[in-house]
């Protein structure tokens, strides 16, 4: 009797995981949310993209500071930072993200902000933001921008400029690298151009 073919399902590659002593974990050929267990100290590691980063050692859904779904984040494009409109209590909120410095969003008061949530399931590792101002302020007022870490929302960089119209160049803040599922620009100090905070247009990345 004839043997019946094998039915082979491809599975997508998620995330790599390594095997092997701590010191011969690989460094290169890597992308951000790979694994690897060093069989040596018995500890599961996270590839940051620049570093191993402990993440066992604590409960299944907390491990050393990441949820266990942190483990599927990946890294952040303009792209799908862009994907949704921003939400808020700024007035058109909207035009912080969707990729055109000629709209403004309007902070008119200080605690108004915009919201940008690039999907509603997913989470994300962020590394780095830039800001477009306005022409017609006095570069005197000032944000914070703002994560969600899953159950509140920390300060990621504060005392960001309201600028005149350009870019900033792309800034990584000293609070490091992020994971999160959404971001705030919220207005800090209002400038003193028209008492408001205006903001062109401001992008995240990894």
């Amino acid at each position: 009797m004839a043997k019946e073919p094998t039915e082979l399902t491809p599975i997508p590659r998620m995330r790599a995981v390594h095997y092997d002593t701590y010191a011969n974990l690989p460094t290169t050929g890597l992308f951000v949310g790979d694994l690897g267990y060093a069989n040596d100290n018995l500890v599961l590691y996270r590839w940051s993209g620049a570093a191993w980063q402990a993440i066992s050692g604590r409960d299944a859904d907390t491990l050393d500071g990441f949820h266990a779904i942190d483990l599927l984040a990946g890294p952040l494009t303009v792209a799908q930072w862009q994907a949704n409109a921003a939400t808020g209590t700024a007035a058109t909120p909207q035009s912080v993200n969707d990729n055109n410095t000629g709209t403004q969003s309007n902070a008119n008061g200080v605690g108004e902000y915009a919201e940008i949530e690039p999907d509603a399931v997913a989470r994300f590792v962020v590394k780095q933001y830039r800001v477009y101002g306005d022409v017609s302020q006095n570069g005197d007022g000032t944000w914070k921008l703002e994560y969600w870490d899953g159950s509140a929302w920390q300060d990621w960089e504060t005392g960001i400029s309201t600028r005149v119209a350009s870019w900033s160049g792309w800034v990584e803040p000293a609070a490091g690298v992020i994971i999160t599922s959404k971001m705030r620009l919220t207005a800090v100090t209002l400038d003193t151009a028209f008492n408001e905070n205006l903001c062109s247009q401001i992008e995240a990345k990894y």
